[in-house]
């Protein structure tokens, strides 16, 4: 239970990231 946490975690973080990544590219 505790790995699929610390798994979905690191999805979360993952996606929120690629997302700022988006927004700053796309940014004019």
């Amino acid at each position: 239970m505790f790995y699929f946490v610390v798994f979905k975690g690191r999805i979360y973080m993952y996606l929120k990231h690629l997302y700022f990544s988006i927004s700053q590219i796309f940014n004019f």
